[in-house]
């Protein structure tokens, strides 16, 4: 883990509700966080990765088959290529088909937002800001 990475998931951990609120609001209002078990998976990734959508997939289950519960897994692409938008896995076989999607958000896309980031209470690492 590099030091990209530890500020993301120091950000993400100590400011949860509004992280959430703030880039998957359909989300955040379904959330109830008194919770005991709610397994969210939050991938940041900063440059395009050809495989990144079968790494969320292979995460997801992962993290499934440690704790036996749903997991809902996120991305947050801090990447600079407006193209690369990864959301889901697929694999398809002679009748057997699995897909896997996820909700992705793309820092590029909050451009306009920025003023409202400023005002935010979530101190979001400026190390994978690439606007």
């Amino acid at each position: 883990m590099d030091n990209k990475d530890s500020a993301w998931k120091e950000a993400i951990e100590t400011y949860f509700p509004d992280f959430i609120k703030f880039f998957f609001p359909n989300i955040a209002k379904d959330i109830d966080h008194s919770e005991r078990w709610l397994l969210i998976h939050i991938e940041v990734q900063g440059y395009f990765e050809k495989e990144f959508a079968k790494r969320m997939f292979i995460y997801n289950y992962r993290i499934f088959d440690k704790y036996n519960k749903d997991v809902v897994s996120l991305a947050i692409l801090a990447d600079p290529l407006p193209h690369f938008s990864p959301d889901k896995y697929k694999v398809s076989y002679w009748g057997f088909k699995q897909e896997f999607s996820f909700p992705v958000v793309k820092i590029l896309d909050y451009k306009e937002k920025w003023a409202e980031l400023e005002k935010s209470k979530i101190p979001l690492p400026s190390l994978l800001w690439p606007i």
